[in-house]
């Protein structure tokens, strides 16, 4: 056990640096101003796990996703972690040590492909920490998505998939969807602002409406695609009264829909 509390004293330097240099530690959680520190959810989470390697090997997981989410996306706003560290100790627990550390080496690629240090430039994990990039490829073929869940291998192949596609057209330079950046600009393909203090509005009310089809402040949370969220998000926007050219309803994602 002293091990397991080596490994949450671990995760707890991570909240720390989280606490220092996250722009904003908020939460979609309508009931709490924070999120839960990953040193609480480590507990949460492994403190009964009879296998004391892969607890360790899961907390150490955790803490580099964090500190890679930091390190790509240092202007996001949202940082709950719940689900996503439920999902992969879940992972862990039915997959050989291998099988895991592949999906967690998804993960991470993910955020160097499409974080700041990428030609793509996007500002937030919102979209796909919180499901709106899954539901969007589930509901393009529900027959055959539908029991794809938000952080399954298949939808990451394929986020991954669409992140090369879209490093390589904006090297191009030849599409006008995505041309490149110049420096200090974040890329927002989307009809509606995404500047802080929109993306904090927005999606508070969706989250406070039940309108995040992950909701990912939940380790418990159970996802779900069926409604439609982004048209749903696209009319919230505009009912706030967020500034966009919403008669182009551009909605281009991550995975291509």
């Amino acid at each position: 056990m002293r091990a397991l509390e080596e490994a949450i004293e671990r995760l707890a330097t991570v909240d720390a640096l989280l606490e220092r240099e996250a722009v904003g530690l908020h939460t979609l959680d309508p009931a709490r101003e924070r999120p839960t520190p990953l040193a609480e959810l480590g507990r949460r989470l492994l403190g009964d796990d009879p296998d004391t390697a892969r607890a360790l090997h899961c907390a150490d997981v955790l803490g580099r996703i964090a500190a890679a989410q930091l390190l790509h996306f240092p202007q996001n706003l949202f940082w709950d972690f719940d689900y996503t560290a439920a999902t992969l100790v879940r992972v862990a627990r039915e997959h050989s040590a291998l099988e895991f550390e592949q999906h967690v080496a998804m993960f991470e690629r993910l955020q160097g492909l499409f974080g700041c240090h990428s030609p793509i430039r996007f500002r937030y994990v919102t979209d796909f920490i919180y499901g709106l990039d899954w539901e969007r490829f589930v509901t393009r073929d529900p027959g055959s998505h539908g029991s794809v869940g938000p952080f399954d291998r298949i939808f990451l192949e394929r986020v991954l998939a669409r992140g090369a596609e879209l490093q390589a057209l904006v090297e191009s330079g030849a599409d006008v969807d995505y041309p490149p950046l110049a420096p200090g600009q974040w890329r927002n393909p989307f009809a509606f602002s995404r500047v802080p203090q929109h993306e904090l509005r927005l999606h508070r009310e969706l989250a406070a409406a039940g309108l995040i089809p992950v909701p990912g402040w939940r380790v418990d949370a159970e996802p779900d695609w069926r409604k439609p969220y982004t048209r749903l998000r696209l009319e919230r926007a505009r009912s706030l009264g967020i500034p966009g050219d919403y008669g182009s309803a551009k909605n281009p994602t991550a995975d291509g829909s």
